[in-house]
């Protein structure tokens, strides 16, 4: 069965096993890891911000190639994962920050969807002060930017309290865009008193449904069951979208019909695997989605200011 794109764009941003990997569960790996704490006193807990920098770090990188060399030159099988990601090669940079890049090709994009977010934000502010769902827009940037900010430094720096961020911010970005699908899609909650009072109780019960989730996450943290909410909920936003072009599709003509194109591309943007890992090249594909938004935000907006023009003409 083919996954939607809604759904692949959770999967890959959310899908992290930390349970244990072949790798280090190997014994070449815990004996190695062991010497780590023994000599330079490392945490006992592999995801403890002590293992992310100085001597510790050095340390554990170099068991996790010693083991990969092993697996490959000893025992001739391939190279496994270690804490449910591949081993990187660290990138360095002592002049500029004492904490080594984990993964340079996650980091780097992460960048590059930080800096089209922050642009979406700023076309959005530039929009009229009367265009619908304004500030809705330049909230769903915000919590964009700080998505890709998490982002950056959870794969800057992997541990504990950074992959706290990182899913907490990804999880309250996928929720909020199921909200602002909602508010976008159904005029009708912004257009009168008993759609607003609708509106505010929806935005109350998706906040405490989200605050619930990251409460029950804070005490057993369930990978499988908040990658399913995830999904769900991104898998939701995608078919009121779809619905809602298909549906202005019929009922627009020709001239009417760009902004929708740049909705279609945004939900038909498929990821591509190659040169970097999967999860990084993800990131990079990501990059283009804030600037099609933006336009179909501008393009949109537009057209709504056009036709509330012409009905006030009219009347």
């Amino acid at each position: 069965m083919k996954l939607p794109r809604a759904g692949l764009f959770t999967l890959i941003l959310l899908t992290r096993f930390t349970d244990g990997s072949v790798g280090d569960g190997h014994q070449v790996y815990l004996k190695c890891v062991g010497t780590c704490i023994v000599r330079y006193d490392c945490p006992r807990e592999p995801d403890a911000f002590g293992w992310i920098f100085g001597e510790c770090f050095r340390c554990r990188h170099t068991c996790i190639w010693r083991t990969a060399n092993y697996f490959t030159d000893v025992l001739h099988l391939s190279i496994p994962q270690f804490y449910g990601k591949w081993p990187f090669t660290a990138i360095w940079l002592p002049i500029i920050v004492p904490v080594p890049i984990h993964e340079f090709g996650s980091v780097v994009f992460s960048i590059l969807n930080l800096l089209t977010t922050y642009s979406l934000y700023r076309t959005v502010r530039r929009l009229h002060r009367l265009a619908r769902l304004k500030l809705v827009w330049t909230a769903y940037s915000i919590i964009g930017i700080m998505m890709w900010s998490c982002s950056t430094v959870f794969h800057w720096a992997d541990f504990w309290l950074t992959e706290y961020l990182d899913y907490f911010t990804a999880c309250a970005f996928i929720v909020f865009a199921l909200f602002t699908s909602i508010s976008f899609t159904i005029k009708k909650l912004q257009n009168s008193f008993k759609g607003k009072i609708i509106w505010l109780l929806l935005f109350v019960i998706l906040f405490y449904l989200y605050a619930a989730h990251i409460y029950s996450l804070t005490v057993f943290f369930d990978y499988g069951y908040n990658m399913k909410v995830c999904i769900a909920c991104s898998l939701l936003t995608a078919s009121i979208y779809y619905m809602w072009l298909f549906q202005q599709w019929l009922q627009r003509d020709h001239s009417n019909r760009q902004s929708l194109l740049y909705l279609g591309m945004l939900l038909d943007f498929m990821p591509i695997f190659g040169l970097f890992d999967a999860h990084s090249l993800f990131h990079l594909a990501t990059v283009p989605l804030p600037l099609l938004m933006a336009r179909f935000i501008v393009l949109e907006s537009a057209y709504e200011m056009r036709r509330q023009l012409g009905s006030i003409k009219l009347a």
